[in-house]
């Protein structure tokens, strides 16, 4: 499925007009100046927001889908998901409370209620300190250095998760984390991972391994929409 990106005019014509909000791929979003930082709004107005996991989406999500998603951003990831599975088969955790308020924004705006926790997925319930900073994507529980507050969160086993809402489809954007959370993600009932790999932050060798792991505890990509969001599927045991 090709990206169709908006001509310069009509991105001119949102700088300039800075509309209330803004429907991309049926999905409404807020994009006033008390609802976005500068950087998101000017990446939806040029339709390159998550666009990468816009098409893995959806390229792969069903209509008999459940989808655990961690890590909701704005909730624009989170509204696609619903779109084609339904609002009450999703089930988002994140743990920034500003990021929360996005996705409930969102979803209102959409006429949907979400069933979102405020919450991160780790290894173990629990709490722990997640680096808070004003940039929503630059948030996340690894120490990124980049001047964000640590902020104590609840955490979620992710394997409690997974067994508790049992999802066919994961949904992953947790800036780094992934590494040591998505192994753990591995279930029967769990077709496939749809991640947004962290490089930059981990560097490319954690990657590598994780790519292993994922392969150790049977997935394997087999679609990806650029070098950072891939899917991973299930290999079939038949």
């Amino acid at each position: 499925m090709s990206q169709t990106r908006p001509n310069a005019l009509k991105v001119w014509l949102r700088k300039r007009l800075k509309p209330r909000f803004i429907t991309l791929h049926d999905v409404k979003i807020a994009t006033g100046p008390d609802d976005l930082t500068k950087d998101i709004r000017k990446a939806i107005y040029a339709e390159s927001y998550e666009a990468s996991e816009a098409r893995l989406v959806r390229r792969n999500l069903r209509e008999d889908d459940r989808v655990l998603e961690l890590g909701g951003g704005v909730g624009f990831v989170s509204l696609l998901c619903a779109k084609i599975c339904g609002a009450n088969n999703l089930t988002t955790y994140e743990p920034n409370p500003t990021a929360v308020a996005m996705i409930e924004r969102n979803f209102a705006l959409n006429g949907l209620s979400p069933n979102v926790h405020q919450a991160a997925a780790a290894l173990e319930d629990g709490k722990t300190e997640f680096f808070m900073n004003d940039n929503v994507f630059s948030s996340s529980l690894l120490d990124r250095k980049n001047e964000a507050k640590p902020t104590p969160v609840t955490t979620c086993d992710i394997r409690r998760l997974v067994k508790e809402h049992s999802p066919s489809v994961v949904v992953m954007d947790i800036e780094g984390a992934e590494t040591d959370i998505l192994p753990h993600a591995a279930s029967a009932s769990v077709r496939a991972m749809l991640v947004e790999l962290h490089p930059h932050i981990v560097g490319q060798a954690s990657i590598d391994t994780l790519v292993k792991q994922m392969e150790d505890v049977g997935y394997r990509i087999t679609d990806r929409a650029d070098d950072k969001v891939v899917l991973f599927e299930r290999r079939s045991t038949a």
